[in-house]
């Protein structure tokens, strides 16, 4: 009887090496999502104080991606507000908010 060339390569070593490499692969991308900043949002000029009419204006920069949504809510004692709710989808964005205090 003849010996029988074999593989050199071991099948469960592949069979247990890829589905490693998948879940490695999974982890790291939902790591690298998780170590994005988050939106930057400043005012321009920084307002002393807030009055009955005030505008804002609201600068927001997004590092990475864009800013997918902007709400803006406005609270000052017990009463709060919401000026604006707005769908934007750009990586830097900036508006006026005219606040209204009642």
């Amino acid at each position: 009887m003849r010996p029988v060339a074999r593989s050199r390569w071991k099948p469960w070593l592949v069979l247990l090496s890829l589905p490693i490499i998948l879940v490695v692969a999974a982890v790291s991308y939902v790591a690298w999502r998780q170590s994005v900043p988050g939106v930057r949002a400043e005012l321009r000029p920084v307002p002393k104080f807030l009055g009955v009419k005030t505008p804002l204006a609201v600068d927001l920069k997004a590092s990475r991606g864009g800013v997918a949504s902007v709400e803006v809510k406005v609270v000052q004692g017990t009463t709060s507000t919401s000026p604006m709710s707005d769908g934007r989808l750009a990586r830097s964005t900036a508006f006026l908010v005219p606040v209204e205090m009642p």
